[in-house]
């Protein structure tokens, strides 16, 4: 009996043990994170104003290419008209 009262004791320590180094481990990464929490914030608001230049630049070059389209386009359409007339005249 007694030898069941040291395992059931010996037991309870090891939990008891365990629960409080997992409870010193995260307390000790609270610490962490609220040390480097201003600094994260810092770097997430440079990040999301990186984002939002390179969001306005993608929109103005977007405008730039669908101008360049527009050119070809019109373009291409007097090429193919050159074309014909070409063909028409030497006939």
């Amino acid at each position: 009996m007694a030898v069941e009262w040291i395992a059931a004791i010996s037991a309870a320590i090891g939990v008891a043990g365990t629960v409080i180094v997992e409870k010193m481990k995260h307390d000790d990464h609270e610490g962490v994170y609220a040390d480097h929490t201003n600094e994260l914030f810092e770097r997430l608001d440079k990040i999301t104003q990186e984002r939002d230049d390179l969001k306005a630049q993608v929109i103005e070059l977007q405008a730039k290419v669908d101008e360049q389209t527009k050119q070809i386009e019109a373009l291409s359409k007097s090429v193919r008209a050159l074309g014909i007339e070409m063909r028409e005249t030497n006939e």
